[in-house]
């Protein structure tokens, strides 16, 4: 059993390793124009082994992407059934920027990578509807009335303000260095959303 537990640390820190060399290179070359092949040899293992690890490069840059899901998942899953879908997805961003905010650096290093990678810019438009589709699904299954077209059309357009508030307010953060409060400025952003369409005096 130890010889177990002492193989899968050893396996946690060789991942860890190549994640870290990794972003090194991203950081120092540009994602474009690291290969796999550099980032196994800059952790002297071979690119068989990388490939026990991660799928691809992207992959690598991915790392947590399934544990992002997850918190996703489960702030959502928090919000009570009844509550305006708009509010909902509003304090599931909240609660993300916060987990953003708690390590600042790395996710403005991780930002900072993906905006000057047209290939990881490409792999954000493809995997845009995915992430909405997860969203408003997920949205729609805390209903008990039947949902029509309309409902998830609805459903939809505001998951997508959502998730459009978040993406620009993230650009201003990273582009003033990570400065500013981003939860603060994500509520701002909300605030703003729902005042567009409320009746001025």
């Amino acid at each position: 059993m130890e010889e177990i537990g002492l193989r899968e640390r050893k396996k946690e820190r060789t991942r860890e390793a190549l994640e870290a060399a990794a972003f090194d290179l991203f950081e120092r070359k540009g994602f474009d124009h690291t290969t796999v092949e550099e980032i196994a040899d800059a952790c002297d293992v071979s690119r068989r082994t990388f490939f026990r690890y991660f799928s691809s490069k992207e992959d690598a840059f991915a790392g947590d992407h399934k544990a992002k899901t997850a918190l996703l998942t489960s702030l959502l899953a928090a919000r009570p059934a009844d509550e305006p879908a708009l509010e909902s997805i509003r304090m599931v961003m909240l609660g993300l920027c916060e987990q953003f905010g708690s390590d600042k650096q790395a996710t403005l290093r991780r930002m900072r990578i993906a905006a000057a990678s047209h290939d990881l810019q490409q792999l954000e438009a493809e995997s845009y509807d995915a992430r909405l589709d997860g969203l408003v699904e997920a949205l729609l299954t805390r209903s008990d009335s039947p949902v029509d077209d309309d409902v998830r059309l609805q459903t939809r357009l505001v998951t997508g303000a959502a998730i459009v508030i978040m993406r620009s307010v993230a650009e201003q953060w990273m582009a003033d260095d990570g400065r500013g409060d981003l939860v603060e400025m994500v509520n701002h952003a909300f605030d703003l959303l729902i005042g567009a369409f409320q009746p001025t005096a």
